[in-house]
């Protein structure tokens, strides 16, 4: 499941959602849903206008149906439970993807994954495509992330003609390198590249060029862990790291270790390091505590966000300044303020050490 279509606003529900003849670009959703002891189903999507929709049905006999409107193909979640539950305890939860079309849903209680939806081609093309993945996590057992990777960027290749391509491609935008990413949008038609979904990636690989080795950091202040203001101008005449991180972020916690053996190799040489810490609780305890588990406050620690818990869709954020979109990320900056060295993810250490080790011969 995608982390970010967990966290829309939940608007005013209905008893019972009546169906409407679908327009232009609009849908129905209609089905049965057995043996569950759920009142009410709920959808999650955006809508034609991009906004954030939480509807909702009254479950009758089981029965239910949703209507709306949509442009283009989009992924959705149908759940019965209207709470955020991680996903390994939730057996009444699966993503389904929305045409402006008449779709027909079966769903059993507990087993919301096996769901047949008719209608729509799109999820059609999203099932067969879960088959293959199935497959991949049944078949091996080692570097199964670059393995589903590896399997998107053929598929993505292979039908550069789909929505489901689109939808790929946007949700691995930040984990590819940006020449990857720009070669395979590029190959999109003007259809596609224009769609919803296509947008999130030109988005993307326009901010990216922006905070790219070679431009000039942007300006960013917060308070510290310690109440005090913290200024990325402060650090002007020194090498500075960012590190985009989580208490929630496994990597980025196991890469704690290594990133604690650098400070101290190199912060007596004009090495500083500014931990920037994204967190989805209400509260900053899990950030304070990862913070003294971890033993990171040898080095500064801000939030990337100046309110703890999710940031509202749009809100300005220290990461999103940065277009950071995968945790870990590090972000190296010279004495002069400018971007010398982006690493995404958990496994760049080797070339963050070749860097630093060039820096401080």
């Amino acid at each position: 499941m995608r982390a970010s279509l967990l966290l829309f606003t939940l608007i005013a529900a209905t008893l019972l959602c009546s169906a409407q003849p679908p327009r232009s670009n609009a849908f129905t959703l209609s089905g049965h849903l057995k043996g569950s002891p759920a009142k009410m189903i709920y959808l999650q999507y955006k809508d034609a206008e991009g906004k954030n929709v939480t509807d909702s049905c009254g479950l009758e006999n089981g029965r239910f149906s949703f209507h709306g409107h949509i442009d283009e193909p989009t992924m959705a979640l149908l759940k019965t439970n209207r709470k955020i539950i991680p996903d390994d305890e939730n057996l009444n939860i699966t993503e389904v993807f929305l045409e402006p079309a008449a779709m027909t849903a079966s769903l059993e209680n507990d087993k919301f994954r096996d769901i047949v939806l008719t209608g729509s081609a799109t999820h059609i093309e999203y099932e067969e495509v879960k088959k293959q993945r199935d497959y991949i996590n049944k078949t091996f057992t080692d570097s199964l992330s670059e393995r589903h990777s590896a399997f998107s960027e053929q598929y993505i290749l292979k039908n550069p003609g789909s929505y489901l391509s689109v939808y790929e491609l946007s949700f691995y935008r930040g984990r590819w390198p940006n020449n990857m990413v720009q070669y395979l949008y590029n190959r999109f038609p003007v259809k596609y590249r224009e769609s919803k979904y296509g947008q999130y990636t030109k988005s993307y690989l326009d901010a990216m060029k922006d905070n790219a080795e070679g431009r000039p950091a942007k300006a960013f202040s917060a308070l510290d862990v310690q109440g005090k203001e913290l200024r990325l101008s402060d650090f002007k005449g020194r090498y500075v790291l960012l590190d985009f991180w989580g208490s929630w972020c496994v990597p980025c916690r196991a890469s704690n270790p290594h990133l604690i053996e650098l400070y101290k190799k190199y912060s007596g040489k004009g090495f500083e390091i500014i931990g920037i810490a994204t967190e989805y609780d209400k509260t900053d305890s899990a950030w304070r505590k990862a913070i003294q588990q971890d033993g990171i406050g040898l080095w500064h620690n801000i939030l990337s966000s100046p309110i703890a818990g999710p940031p509202a869709e749009g809100s300005p954020t220290i990461a999103g300044q940065f277009s950071v979109h995968v945790f870990p990320t590090k972000i190296l900056i010279d004495p002069c303020g400018y971007i010398i060295g982006r690493f995404n993810g958990g496994d760049n250490d080797a070339k963050l050490d070749e860097l630093l080790s060039t820096i401080y011969h």
